[in-house]
């Protein structure tokens, strides 16, 4: 695993290794193989839900620090699906390394006006090893989460290709991109449900639903809750917190609700109150 970062301004880059093993699990960092066998695939597939769930987990890091999230763009997608394309079908020889040529390729991949740049690169195996584990493995290395925490970043492209020498992910930052890259995250449909001591439903609570968290969030809307107790929400995935704004007199201040809405997974967030 490996992270790289360059700047504009004076030119500057720098790579950082690590070392570390996760139990399981086979992990080239900066080219050095730890653990056990390698996962079989006739051609390198790649692994859509593992990438969305990825950058989920990098914008639930940053918001943690007070961070804006980072939008995925789909050029820098495209650049980092190339990468580790490449990677896979044997074009450093499976050895793990970063993409020479990124800062100069970028304009080609819509981001032209960046002036900021950084990317980690990591090999694992088995395929199957959770998006969690391979994202704690690059958060508690230094160089890695400087460019996952890095705050003049706002756009990311992710690619992770499963092949017969191994996995390999790429995770493309800059801080800006070209007109027409956004990509729109799908939403995903929940609820928050309030209910009292003796589980019945409270009418007339309105909360303030927050992305980021209860400290640094910014508002995404406000809703009451109806008749059954609850309202329903559509929110991309990320981290959320829901403020009570107003409240019925014959309860006291509901509490604050802070979740993680997951790529693909309805939700329901339920707050207790306790009559006044």
């Amino acid at each position: 695993m490996a992270g790289r970062r360059h700047r504009r301004s004076g030119d500057r880059s720098s790579a950082r290794t690590l070392v570390a093993a996760l139990v399981g699990v086979a992990l080239v960092l900066s080219g050095v193989l730890v653990g056990g066998g390698v996962a079989a695939a006739a051609s390198p597939i790649r692994k859509t839900a593992f990438d969305k769930q990825m950058i989920s987990l990098v914008n639930t890091a940053r918001a943690a620090y007070g961070l804006p999230p980072v939008r995925e763009a789909k050029g820098l997608d495209s650049l980092s699906v190339w990468w580790s394309t490449r990677l896979a079908t044997g074009g450093t020889g499976y050895v793990l390394q970063h993409n020479p040529n990124a800062w100069t390729m970028l304009p080609d991949y819509g981001a032209a006006n960046r002036t900021s740049w950084g990317e980690n690169v990591a090999k694992f195996s088995p395929s199957s090893v959770p998006a969690q584990e391979i994202f704690n493995a690059y958060i508690h290395s230094p160089g890695h989460r400087a460019n996952i925490l890095g705050a003049s970043y706002r756009y990311i492209g992710m690619g992770t290709m499963a092949g017969a020498h191994g996995t390999f992910n790429t995770m493309t930052f800059t801080d800006n991109v070209v007109a027409g890259q956004v990509t729109t995250a799908a939403r995903v449909r929940g609820k928050l449900v309030v209910r009292d001591t003796a589980n019945k439903a409270v009418t007339g609570v309105r909360y303030s639903v927050r992305r980021g968290t209860c400290v640094a969030a910014a508002q995404v809307v406000q809703k009451t809750t109806a008749s059954s107790g609850a309202f329903g929400m559509d929110l991309v995935p990320g981290p959320y917190c829901a403020i009570p704004t107003a409240w019925p007199h014959s309860i006291l201040k509901p509490p604050l609700r802070d979740w993680v809405v997951r790529v693909g997974t309805p939700f329901a967030i339920t707050a207790r109150v306790t009559s006044s």
